[in-house]
């Protein structure tokens, strides 16, 4: 008889949140249910949601829709609030998928560095290994992309401070992680937590610098 512990997402999202310390991570692989997809899926949902508020933020802007009006006059073309909104809805409809793809593959890349990483100190780590890894690191991501989706709402200055605080939380939390699903000491998990991470968040400032 399976005795193993079954943790509904309510359960898996509270316990990451609540109790970041390594015996979490540990426990929630006892879950039979601990596969990446299901923690792909969560990412995404919640991306979703968050790429929708995001750009409701953005598109609702009255500088941005002067600034396309003024554009679109620039052009020749003499596009009216209405136009402008089916403009803005088809984006919407096309971009939000994308951008919460996008997302997901940016967690799933920062997994693979951390696996990277924690090679460098235990190469026996296997390609299961990493599948533990991205199970984790999806419940982790999925009810911070919420939280990060809530402050969003907020007045700017509070939203840019409550944002800066979840990245450093997540910080800590991936720390931990990697303590608890491949049982790294402190040291070791800093390396493999850090490095990878603020590593990817460096280039994707880069990235996001050029284009815009």
């Amino acid at each position: 008889m399976n005795t193993a512990p079954r943790y509904p997402w309510t359960d898996v999202w509270t316990m990451v949140l609540t109790r970041p310390v390594p015996e979490t991570y540990q426990a929630l692989l006892e879950d039979p249910h601990h596969q990446p997809a299901r923690a792909l899926r969560w990412m995404f949902l919640t991306s979703l949601v968050l790429a929708i508020i995001t750009q409701n933020a953005i598109f609702n802007n009255p500088a941005f829709r002067e600034q396309l009006m003024l554009t679109a006059a620039q052009n020749g073309v003499a596009a009216t609030t209405a136009d402008i909104n089916q403009v803005l809805l088809l984006v919407t409809l096309c971009a939000t998928p994308f951008a919460a793809f996008f997302n997901v593959m940016i967690y799933v890349t920062l997994a693979i560095f951390m696996h990277w990483a924690a090679r460098v100190m235990k190469p026996e780590l296997s390609r299961y290994d990493l599948r533990q890894l991205l199970y984790v690191v999806g419940a982790v991501i999925a009810p911070l992309t919420v939280i990060s989706a809530v402050v969003l709402i907020l007045p700017a200055a509070i939203s840019v401070i409550l944002s800066l605080a979840v990245l450093v939380f997540q910080t800590y939390i991936f720390v931990q992680v990697m303590r608890g699903v491949y049982g790294l000491s402190l040291q070791q998990a800093l390396f493999a937590g850090l490095v990878p991470t603020l590593a990817l968040y460096g280039l994707q400032w880069l990235i996001l610098g050029a284009l815009f």
